[in-house]
């Protein structure tokens, strides 16, 4: 009994020992939880503006992240960047690998192919880390129908922010006149 009680101590004193980051590294093996509000979707005052705009700038432009999220996405983007004088990037194929690790590795090619596609980024594409953020927010908003669990589909922080749903409620009106090119447009429809 008493070495049973020792040994348990022991077993205790080695876990105690193993460092915050191995223990965050072995408990890495889940996914994400994707939500919908990790990020607002904006609209441009002057929505002219979409005449001109491929989908990359309307990220790059007009999706604000959150803090948290941000600090993860900041953090795999520094591992994977290439240093560039003027602005730091990544390029496609390293891209596939960033929204991956993003992911925690629940997401595959195929999944990483539909957001390239979405927004139509070339293979000469580089990423900038403004770019990249938008991306990886588009990624989990897409993803998420794919994902949600029945019992976190009605939570409230998994949903759009109000303001996004009031902005995106009446695009259709908002876009009346506008010579929107056919990419961009299916982008805003999706969000």
């Amino acid at each position: 009994m008493e070495s049973e009680v020792y040994d348990r101590r022991e077993e205790l004193s080695n876990i105690n020992a193993l460092s915050f980051r191995d223990l965050k590294a072995n408990n890495n093996i889940g996914r994400l939880a994707l939500s919908k509000n990790i990020c607002r979707f904006e609209l441009p005052i002057d929505m002219k503006l979409f005449e001109t705009m491929t989908p990359a700038n309307y990220l790059e432009r007009y999706c604000k992240v959150n803090d948290r999220r941000k600090t993860l996405y900041k953090r795999v983007f520094d591992k994977y960047k290439i240093k560039n004088e003027k602005e730091d990037f990544v390029d496609l194929k390293t891209f596939e690998e960033c929204l991956i690790e993003v992911h925690m590795k629940s997401i595959n090619k195929s999944h990483v192919n539909q957001i390239i596609n979405l927004v139509g980024l070339t293979q000469q594409q580089t990423i900038n880390f403004q770019l990249f953020l938008g991306l990886a927010a588009l990624s989990e908003r897409v993803l998420y129908h794919q994902f949600v669990t029945e019992d976190t589909i009605d939570l409230p922080e998994y949903q759009k922010d109000k303001i996004e749903c009031a902005d995106f409620g009446s695009l259709a009106s908002k876009l009346d006149g506008i010579n929107i090119k056919s990419p961009m447009l299916n982008l805003l429809k999706l969000l």
